[in-house]
């Protein structure tokens, strides 16, 4: 080739991107390659929401490598799967999540697909309401997983807040909720986690879920349920309750699914999206529109990991010992909380953090600003988000009185000031 040419394709190239301007990263994703870049010996990863053992590693469940090494001897093929995604691996996963007594008497009103995890299926479920309910609004509870609004926004819809967590009680805030549910539109979306609220880890009681059920009866708007963390909280069935009831009692229920946490599968990309239809006729014409959407964003899902979770659920010994190891790891997060709240009073903080025994999951709130956090990264190597967010399962025995004692440090330099600051 010309080199006259060359450079001439070299400056096309540079006008076709000049008016691009580098976009920020996702900080918590940012906040992950800090902590992998720190060389301290002394550090805490309390960011990026990755269920940790003990050791501070991201585990692979046992069960999940013998499904995979029967899934190595028995695979006969790596053809494209359908854009719904492994119809065994959708049958077994509702069964988990609606459990199998209401599949029994409804399953003919249910429908799903296989989606690149929670994050697809989430996508999916927006483009899907958006079709229903063009210029409908989709309310998320404040504060949300980060990422539900950059996923669900681009589809159109509009996007508004209902009152959830009270930060300065680190409660559900359950009135302000009811009293903001109680006025949303019929023709709006409401999105309610299932359990192990991301990031506050406040759930609802079955009382305030049966509440929930009765406005949204009555509002008639459509429920939204995310479900990422089934048997993190209080076990399988019990983290099931409330999108089960309203699964029974409303007319049509959306729900993403998430098998990255429970599964442990999470570079795997694994989720489902499910409609439940008032009408056994209306199954078809939602299972075509959700194929339309998904041949328009990624025609259809990766194989592997629905492969692998639909072997587990099938296998009796698979599906026990995934259970046994899922119950350790929920376990363990109930002791962390034990022994931080337990060090905490032991220690000469004035804080309490007896709420975080009220909460469940991965995830609850400190009491901290964004300059105790940042002197939390920068002088003691500990990383969280700049919401005050922890993922309690990054913090361990080796790191735990060491994080403690750094908690010491930047709330009593805090009350210094102040103290310092009204003196004058």
């Amino acid at each position: 080739m010309d080199v006259r040419n060359m450079g001439e394709i070299g400056e096309s190239l540079k006008g076709f991107t000049s008016r691009l301007r580098e976009v920020p990263s996702d900080p918590l994703l940012g906040l992950m390659a800090l902590y992998n870049a720190d060389t301290s010996a002394k550090k805490a990863d309390l960011g990026v929401g990755v269920y940790k053992d003990e050791r501070g590693s991201v585990p692979i469940p046992t069960a999940v490598k013998r499904a995979e090494l029967l899934l190595i001897e028995q695979e006969a093929s790596k053809g494209y799967t359908s854009p719904s995604g492994n119809a065994v691996f959708i049958e077994r996963l509702r069964d988990l999540v609606f459990g199998q007594e209401f599949d029994r008497s409804s399953r003919h009103f249910i429908t799903g697909i296989q989606t690149p995890g929670a994050s697809g299926a989430l996508r999916i479920a927006a483009d899907f309401i958006a079709r229903c309910r063009p210029g409908s609004t989709i309310w998320f509870p404040a504060p949300t997983w980060v990422n539900h609004e950059p996923l669900m926004g681009q589809s159109g819809l509009q996007l508004r807040e209902y009152p959830y967590y009270d930060h300065a009680r680190q409660i559900l805030d359950i009135e302000k909720m009811m009293s903001a549910l109680s006025e949303v539109s019929a023709n709006d979306v409401v999105l309610l986690h299932a359990c192990c609220h991301n990031p506050s880890g406040a759930d609802l009681t079955e009382p305030q879920w049966q509440t929930v059920v009765e406005i949204a009866e009555r509002r008639g708007f459509t429920v939204l349920v995310d479900m990422a963390y089934q048997g993190f909280g209080d076990g399988l069935e019990s983290d099931a309750y409330g999108l089960r009831l309203l699964a029974e009692r409303l007319p049509t229920l959306l729900v993403t699914v998430s098998c990255s946490k429970n599964f442990g599968l999470y570079r795997d990309r694994v989720g489902a999206f499910y409609i439940k239809s008032p009408r056994s006729r209306d199954v078809p014409v939602c299972q075509s529109h959700m194929q339309d959407i998904v041949r328009h964003h990624y025609f259809v899902p990766p194989a592997h990991g629905g492969n692998v979770v639909a072997t587990i659920l099938g296998d009796h010994d698979l599906r026990d010992e995934w259970k046994a190891e899922l119950r350790e790891a929920r376990e363990r997060l109930v002791d962390i909380r034990r022994r931080l709240v337990a060090r905490v009073q032991q220690s000469t903080l004035c804080h309490s953090l007896d709420y975080l025994q009220c909460q469940q999951g991965m995830f609850s709130f400190l009491p901290l600003d964004t300059n105790q956090i940042e002197s939390l990264r920068t002088g003691y190597n500990i990383y969280m988000a700049d919401s005050g967010r922890i993922n309690l399962s990054g913090l361990n025995e080796d790191n735990l009185s060491y994080t403690i004692s750094a908690l010491e440090a930047v709330w009593s330099s805090s009350w210094d000031a102040k103290t310092v600051s009204s003196n004058r």
